[in-house]
């Protein structure tokens, strides 16, 4: 160690003894807001910076914690002498270079699994942290699952003797698969999958078995998900340990989440299922065979019953903040990160280190390796311009336009003769009219105002697809929604646009009348204090562009698509229901009023039709919705055949559900949280009574939506249905 950096480290130790700790959080992602959450609760630090290259992202999750300082990077950090610790929290790819700068910093780090993503850029991690002394602890949570634990305790306290094998079974979901959000890091290579979501199960072997060997790997056949991307279904996995055995059986994508380790010990076969929280222990007793089978059942029956009590009791407690909350994600980042800091403080060795994590990467690559998994990169778009580098000249920019509804328009633009710049944020398993010499991609954000310039370039006309990516709080949702379209609407004018289509949803207007019969003149919800989040948001969004054509002469026209549908999506669409789970759809109503249907591809059609209207539609709002409306009830139906699934709609009624939603705000208040009352409207809205009448929109974009049943059926749910079913 060089004595600059042990100057630095006793330095940093003496200020963490004088005062809190402060704590950097390096990348403001998704998991940053658990991280937040969960260091509020530990002694002796408090976050004293959020640090990310898009500084407005930083400064977002920074409002939240009062102290925090905001940077662009690391090093600015550093310099600033900002941080005494750091988290890291930014993409894996970045892991290695971050940790890098905070060892060479002489600050105690605590790296989001995994530790890196090759093994031998761990094993210099591994290195370097040894060599300087600094605590490199990861923060593999589901080592500390709760559960996990328990049992853990009761086989160190030689209850059920030696653990001989696990037999580990891992379905989960894949929301990102499910969304064909590709740009997401586990889809840039298909070896990342392993590296993203295995690591959890073979962390958690690791924890009861010590370190392991893997013996054998075989994966299902790769699926192409998108052009050039590839992905693996499925793994088998085989693996010694000093003193036992382990296989593991991973899908991704199922529909039957499923997530639970059969532990054969000398003396007790233990099941642990993660998913419900439970453990079931099946020992052996004095009596014979008979007697032995039907004292043990009845013992891991009531058991399992004491288990569920006790979870509702202790979720219903921590919403009513008697207890802690009390949801195993939760439980084990808190336990983790409780750990990490309190070894930093005694200077401790951290339960977690580097070591452990070079070991969870070396066996994903023993993995990979051994099943035979491409670590090729797919690869990056040939029409994508990097910034920095000369736009090239088109007549349409689509915002936000690779997604769902844009993929479509953008077909239907370069079919029309169009040339089409596209900005969206991921960039990577786009379908193939994205390689069109049409169409040019550039990466950026709808709520950065030089991003936006620069896609909108010389362009004629532009449609706005995006709406920032809003989540958090009502004001949160509301100024990213709103904001975004003002940062749009306001470029629009600096550029001279010609045409502004803004991209709206039916959820601006209040469908809850079946009396009433909504029509383009209809305007959007001027209740909105008594809404949803995004409807109130889409709806404050509307009123201030049509102010703004008012005020500024800005040339908008606005289209709110109505129940979206077709290839590209899931079928599994909110506009019908509440999905707890794929089998279950809780309805908006009693399922039996039509539905505002639209196929995705007459969505586009519609969007091209608004460019070669005239100027007349400026300063007007279209209800897109097409002529084929199914109920709740039909479409389920229909999904369930063509799935070959026991789907179920179940019709509620307006008053059973706000019902519940006072019961919901009632133990909210309880717990303290200042949450409005739940009023009915939004409810009914959702329910989609009133009736549409698209006559007057049709006939001034000249759009022909699709009218034939038996078709927008096979286009609408029978061909995202199939999309689903793979082997």
């Amino acid at each position: 160690m060089t004595g600059q950096r042990r100057l630095r480290q006793e330095k940093s130790l003496k200020i963490r003894m004088m005062s809190q700790a402060r704590v950097g959080l390096v990348g403001a992602g998704f998991i940053a807001a658990a991280h937040i959450e969960a260091l509020r609760r530990v002694p002796g630090v408090e976050i004293g910076a959020v640090i990310d290259p898009n500084v407005a992202s930083a400064a977002r999750l920074a409002g939240s914690v009062p102290q925090a300082k905001t940077f662009a990077s690391l090093a600015e950090a550093i310099e600033a002498r900002a941080v005494d610790r750091v988290h890291i929290l930014a993409p894996p790819q970045l892991h290695a270079s971050l940790t890098v700068q905070a060892l060479d910093a002489g600050l105690p780090i605590l790296v989001e699994k995994p530790l890196g993503v090759t093994s031998a850029e761990v094993a210099d991690l591994v290195r370097i942290a040894q060599t300087c002394g600094t605590p490199l602890g990861v923060n593999q949570n589901f080592m500390f699952d709760p559960l996990l634990l328990r049992f853990a305790r009761e086989l160190a306290a030689g209850k059920f003797g030696r653990l001989r094998h696990v037999s580990a079974l891992c379905a989960v979901p894949l929301r990102q698969l499910a969304a064909k959000q590709f740009g997401h890091w586990m889809f840039e290579r298909p070896s990342n999958i392993v590296l993203e979501q295995m690591v959890h199960p073979l962390s958690q072997l690791v924890r009861l078995l010590g370190r392991l060997t893997v013996t054998s790997a075989a994966t299902k056949p790769a699926v192409e998900i998108a052009p050039g991307l590839t992905f693996h279904h499925g793994f088998e996995v085989s693996f010694r340990a000093e003193h036992g055995t382990a296989q593991l059986h991973m899908a991704f994508a199922e529909n039957f989440p499923a997530w639970h380790f059969q532990c054969l010990c000398d003396d007790a076969l233990v099941i642990l299922d993660f998913d419900r929280g439970q453990i079931l222990r099946y020992k052996r007793t004095r009596f014979l065979e008979q007697g032995d089978v039907a004292l043990v059942s009845a013992a891991a029956g009531l058991g399992l019953v004491g288990q569920a009590a006790g979870g509702l009791l202790g979720q219903l407690g921590a919403q009513l903040k008697l207890v802690q909350r009390r949801d195993a994600f939760f439980r084990s980042m808190l336990a983790s990160i409780q750990e990490f800091h309190g070894a930093v403080d005694k200077q401790a060795p951290v339960p977690v280190d580097g070591s452990t994590g070079a070991h969870l990467v070396d066996l994903c690559a023993d993995v990979v390796r051994l099943a035979g998994v491409s670590t090729a990169p797919a690869p990056r778009p040939k029409t994508l311009v990097t910034r920095g580098n000369p736009v090239p000249e088109y007549d349409v920019a689509v915002l936000g336009g690779t997604g769902f509804i844009g993929k479509a328009t953008v077909e239907q633009l370069v079919a029309a003769g169009h040339k089409v710049g596209v900005m969206a944020r991921g960039m990577r398993g786009l379908p193939a009219v994205f390689e069109n010499p049409a169409v040019t991609l550039l990466e950026g954000d709808v709520t950065n105002s030089q991003d936006i310039a620069r896609a909108i370039g010389s362009a004629e006309a532009v449609v706005n697809l995006a709406h920032g990516g809003a989540s958090g709080s009502r004001e949160t949702i509301v100024k990213t929604i709103v904001g975004s379209a003002e940062t749009v609407a306001n470029a629009c004018l600096a550029a001279g646009v010609g045409r502004l289509i803004h991209v709206s949803s039916i959820a601006a207007l209040y469908l809850g009348d079946p009396n009433e019969t909504i029509t383009s003149s209809t305007p959007a919800d001027d209740r909105g204090a008594e809404r949803g989040d995004y409807s109130f948001a889409k709806a404050e969004a509307e009123r201030l562009l049509l102010a703004m054509h008012r005020a500024q002469g800005l040339p908008v026209t606005i289209q709110r698509p109505g129940v979206v549908v077709g290839e590209g999506a899931s079928p599994f669409h909110s506009g019908l229901g509440l999905f707890n789970n794929e089998q279950h759809c809780l309805g908006w109503s009693d399922g039996r009023n039509p539905l505002a249907f639209v196929l995705v591809e007459d969505c586009a059609a519609a969007i091209v039709c608004a460019l070669k209207a005239d100027d007349a539609i400026h300063g007007r709002a279209d209800n897109i919705v097409g002529p084929v409306r199914l109920t709740a009830r039909e479409y389920i139906g229909e999904l369930a055949h063509a799935l070959g699934r026991p789907l179920v709609f179940h019709p509620r009624s307006v008053w059973r559900m706000q019902a519940i939603e006072v019961a919901k705000w009632l133990v909210k208040r309880a717990g303290g949280r200042a949450v409005p009352f739940p009023g009915a409207r939004d409810l009914r809205s959702r329910g989609m009574l009133a009736r549409f009448d698209t006559a007057a929109t049709e006939a001034t974009l000249a759009w022909r939506p699709l009218g034939d049943r038996a078709k927008f059926i096979e286009r609408g749910i029978r061909v995202p249905a199939r999309a689903l079913l793979f082997d």
